[in-house]
Order: C-alpha cells, then structure tokens, then sequence
C-alpha cells in the first residue's frame, strides 16, 4: 500500500524543509542540524536534521529517496513490535507456535494500522517514526540479556531524545516494560528497590540518567531554553479545572485514534480551546479522573497486560497539552500516536484467552470470535489504506481533502487557497476563497492568499490593497527598526523569537504585484522586508532581482538573480531563468524602461543568438510571475 508513496511530492512542512529553506541544501552544516526545526520554536531535533541534510546532499532534492526512507523505518517499526511482543509473552518455551502468531498479528495490527499513514506517507512524520524507531530499540535491548544492552539503552535514549521531544518518558517506558516482561506481579515498591540495589537494573537506570544529561547538555549548548510551550494556549490555563479538561479532551482524542481510526482520520483536526462548553471539560475532567485511577490501580494490582498499557498512556503524556502544544489550532495529530500504538499493541499481545476463568466451551467459541475479529480488523485497515495515502499525493490533493472534512476551519482555507494557486486552478482558489468571505471578515491568514490570488488573475492593485488591509494590525518587528532609522539589511531577528513566514508570503506577493505594474522602487522595499524575516527565500531574491533590473540597477540585480539560482532548488533553476528572459523581455519593449538594463540584456540576448518571448506562469505561493 505504501509502495506508491515513492511518487507523491514533498507536501506541508516538508516544502519548508525541502524546497524553500536552503538550510539542509547548503551553507553550515551545524548550524542546519542544531537550529530550532521551525522557527518561532525551540524544537530541537538534530538526528533528523542531520539525516535530511545527508539525504540531500548524497541524493539530492528528490521526494522519492525521502518517502523510500520513510517506508522503510516504518517496516522497522513494525519488526521491532513483533520482536519486543516475542520477549513480552509469558511462557514462550512452552508455546513457541501461538507466540509466532501473536507476534505476526501484532505486527499486522500495528504496521496496518491507517492512524500511521501521515508518518509514512509524509517525510516530515519521520520525526515520529524514528523517535518510535530508537525507543522500541532501547526497549529491546533493556529486555535483552546481551552484555551490552545496558550501553545500548542509554545510546538508543540519546539517540531517541535527539529526534524528538517526546522520548522524555522512554526511562519510564522501559521501568514498566521490564517490569512487565520480568516480574509482573511484584509490588511497585518492590520494583524500585531493584533499581537501586547492585545489578543490570542499575546499571540500566546509571546509562538512561548519563544518556539523558549528555542530551540535555547539548540542548543547552544551542539552545537557550529547554521547553517550549504555546503562548496562545497558555491563555486559557487560568483555572486547574480548565487545565485538566484540555487535557482530558486531548487524551480522549488519541483514545479513539486508537481504537477507531477509520471515520475521522485527516491531517487537520481543528478544536477551539477558548469555547470549550462547561460539558466537555467536565467530560475531559472524568477522561482525566479514569486514567489517574487506572494507574494507580496498575501499580496496586500490576500485571503484564496492565504495565504495558500503562506505559501507552504516559507515552501520550508530551502530546496531551499538558504542556501547551504549538499545533495551529489543532487538539492533536495521527502522527503523535506512532509510539503509543506500538506499546498498545505490545500490551494486546500479553493477554491470554486460555486462562480466563470462562467454561471450555465458551474458550472454544471465543478464540474464532477474536481471530476472526483480529482478521476483520486487518482487512478494514486495507481498505483504509488503500483510500487514504494516495491523498497525501500532492498538495492540491491533500488540503482538498482536509478542506472537505473542515470547510469552516482557517487553516484548511488557506492551505487548499494557496495549493490551488500554486497549480494554477484558479477556479478553485475562487471557490474557496468567496465561500470564507460569506462567512464574516477575511482573517489575516486567508487574506494574504487571496490578495495573491487577485494579483495573479490582473487585479494587482485591489490584492495589494486586500494585503496591506489585512496586515495594518499584524504584529511586524521590521517596522519598529526602520523608525528607529536602522537598516533592515543589518539587522536579524533569532529564530527562535519570531517565526514570519506570513509576512515573507505577503511582501513577496505585494513585490510580485508591483513589479507587474513597474513599481520597482516599491517592489525593492516590499523584497527588502520579505528578506529581513527569511534572507535565503527563492522568491523574494527572484522578485528583488526584477525589481533591481526594472531601477537600471544592472550589477545588483545580476547578484540577486546568481543569489536566487543559489538558493533555489537544482530543478527549478532552467524555470527562474525562464521567467528573467520574460521579465526582462516585456520590460525592453517599454519606452521608458532603464537604458543600461535593456542595453546589457540585448548584448546578452545577441550574444546567445536566440529569442526571447513573453511568457506568463503562475507558480508557487510567494513565487514571481511576470503579468
């Protein structure tokens, strides 16, 4: 099923990484693997940076070694369930048959479940999966009786931690794994005192502790803080009760991820955490109140089945916004769920039908009942799967699909608006972009595209206008430097305190509109302040260097456009000269068009002996198109 993957595009954050970042292409190399994933956070995640940067640099910008990788990890994963399912179940010298069984069907259930499609069929879910991937292998060797398990542990922490934040519970996950695995009725405290006392368990909990501080370390060393948390969501925590609600509804969220993936499964699952009604906290305070009790239930009462699952619920803790997640809006992702199934399924894979205190005839009727659910299981997953990946093909495919499950949701808009621009389906751009503004006001975030979207049908002035509207009450740093009478060029804002990407989109637009209507001067400004928030952005260097030509700006703009060529990706570059033959073209043919500019530009078009003809192409959001 996944096998078509290998032909889908880079979508979402992975054009981020991928295509309009030139971090991981080019330039240092420390700096890409250890700067904040995104900007504006303080994700810190270095082994997949350093993975993408060695992908791209071995293989290049080519979506299909991406997604090949992805898949891979994924069938990894799933061995390593059915490897860890085989060291989980009791008594596997007396029934080695039905524990092969039972390990085959964990990883049927588990590598077929659809709530793992988005951290297959897109490259940027490889955070999930290999954070999975290295903490399943600290699980396996601390279960293992190798003589370096306890080495191998501790690395695999490290490993783990430096993918993704969400190995903080792996120490816990592999407590209660072993404790499960070795001693499953043994008391907690019991449990604990093993872990102090001379022998592997300490030496287990010596490397986690050294892998963790190593990691914690570094974080330090190129960070400045060591969480991140959602300004916005911190907002509605004024009340513990409010708090523990969020928190409740999360949780219930990835409960029926789960259990029932079939029915609500999307990249986007949009909630509004500021009018949650008095019913639903009260409903996440009792989802809350449940998991509390079951832990302590588990640790009064501990067995196998019960250790394991528990370890699924705290390895949903990091997700569950217990600290405020920055998910634009969204109460949670299939993706986050990657680590939590795999222990869910484990747990599934300790129980044992035979010693259920049921009649024999009841056990005989039982065990088709369960095999043949078991069976029915996998064959909805397939069919879930053969429906769902192939929307996650491209971007016009997949922002359809979440925009038909959320027409009301912000997001959903803008995604699908500027998907349909960048593929030149303008009809549907229209469609989505008239249907928002029935609804009230156009909010910032769909204005920028929909200004856009008029610039690129010929009304450049009313989409500058439609984004400058919309930006008058946006919070802008640039502008606070330039009354101060500072120079945009000199001046940075760090990564970590300001993420604006919105405003690259919208100056690169406004610049694109202006030099259609040879408005260069202002063209130059607008680049200069798309630059000032993102200084290696394609577009922005493309539509300043047309804007540098357009003034008779000769040298500069040719330093501009070998800028662009630089930082576009290797596949692009024959289109960006494309467009400046057109540019430069249509511009000649003006009467009042710069001299020196139409003079090196016709030495250049005779020297190359061919001709040069006006050609107009809608691109990508941000991209320059010559009108």
């Amino acid at each position: 099923m996944y096998r078509q993957a290998t032909g889908f595009d880079y979508v979402w954050d992975d054009r981020i990484f991928f295509i309009i970042s030139t971090d991981l292409r080019q330039g240092d190399i420390v700096k890409a693997i250890t700067e904040p994933v995104l900007s504006g956070t303080s994700y810190f995640r270095p082994l997949i940076m350093a993975w993408y940067v060695a992908e791209i640099r071995l293989m290049g910008v080519d979506p299909y070694w991406s997604h090949l990788t992805n898949i891979v990890i994924h069938l990894i994963n799933t061995l390593l369930v059915g490897l860890i399912s085989l060291r989980l179940q009791p008594d596997l010298a007396s029934n080695v048959h039905r524990m092969r069984w039972v390990s085959l069907f964990a990883m049927l259930v588990y590598g077929l479940h659809p709530g793992l499609i988005e951290s297959v069929a897109w490259v940027a879910g490889r955070f999930d999966a290999v954070v999975t991937m290295f903490s399943l292998l600290g699980i396996l060797a601390a279960l293992s009786n190798s003589r370096f398990s306890v080495a191998f542990a501790g690395i695999s922490f490290f490993a783990a931690a430096s993918s993704k934040e969400m190995a903080v519970t792996l120490p816990a996950l592999i407590f209660l794994c072993r404790w499960g695995a070795n001693h499953p009725t043994r008391s907690f405290s019991a449990m604990l005192a093993t872990w102090i006392q001379p022998g592997k368990d300490r030496q287990l909990m010596i490397s986690l502790i050294m892998a963790g501080l190593a990691y914690l370390f570094l974080r330090m060393h190129f960070l400045d803080r060591i969480l991140h948390t959602d300004s916005q969501m911190r907002e509605i925590f004024g009340t513990f009760w409010k708090h523990a609600g969020l928190v409740g509804l999360t949780l219930l969220f990835y409960f029926k991820t789960l259990a029932w993936p079939f029915t609500d499964s999307g990249p986007l699952h949009p909630y509004d955490p500021f009018n949650l009604s008095q019913a639903e906290l009260s409903l996440g305070v009792v989802v809350d109140a449940v998991a509390v009790i079951f832990l302590l239930w588990t640790l009064y009462r501990p067995s196998r089945f019960r250790l394991i699952l528990v370890a699924a619920l705290i390895s949903l803790a990091p997700v569950s916004n217990i600290i405020p997640l920055t998910i634009v809006g969204n109460i949670g992702h299939e993706r986050f769920i990657v680590l939590p199934l795999s222990l869910l399924v484990l747990a599934l894979s300790t129980i044992e039908v035979s010693k259920w205190s049921i009649s024999v005839s009841m056990n005989r009727l039982l065990k088709p009942i369960l095999w043949g659910g078991l069976f029915s299981w996998c064959l909805l997953c397939l069919v879930n799967l053969q429906v769902t990946v192939p929307l996650w093909k491209n971007q016009l495919t997949l922002w359809t699909w979440a925009y038909k499950k959320n027409p009301d949701y912000v997001y959903a808009q803008f995604l699908l608006a500027s998907a349909a621009i960048e593929s030149q389906r303008y009809d549907i751009a229209k469609e989505v972009l008239e249907q928002a503004e029935k609804q009230g006001p156009v909010p910032l975030r769909l204005s920028v595209p929909y200004g856009q979207y008029l610039i690129r049908i010929g009304k450049m002035d009313e989409g500058i206008a439609k984004i400058e509207k919309a930006l008058e009450n946006e919070f802008q740093p640039h502008i606070g430097i330039l009354e101060r009478g500072l120079s945009l060029e000199s001046s940075r804002i760090p990564r970590q305190e300001f993420y604006g990407w919105l405003l690259v989109y919208a100056y690169t637009a406004m610049a694109e509109a202006h030099n259609s209507r040879r408005r260069f001067q202002k063209a130059l400004d607008a680049t200069d302040i798309a630059l000032f928030y993102q200084q290696d952005n394609p577009p922005a260097n493309l539509a300043r260097s047309f804007a540098l030509y357009g003034l008779g700006r000769w040298s500069d703009a040719e330093r501009s456009f070998a800028t662009t060529q630089r930082l576009i990706i290797p596949t692009a570059v024959q289109e960006t000269v494309r467009l400046r033959k057109s540019f430069l073209g249509q511009l000649c043919t003006l009467p009042d068009a710069a001299p020196i500019t139409c003079k090196n530009y016709g030495a250049e078009f005779a020297s190359s002996g061919t001709a040069s003809k006006l050609e107009s192409r809608a691109s990508a959001p941000g991209s320059f198109v010559s009108k």
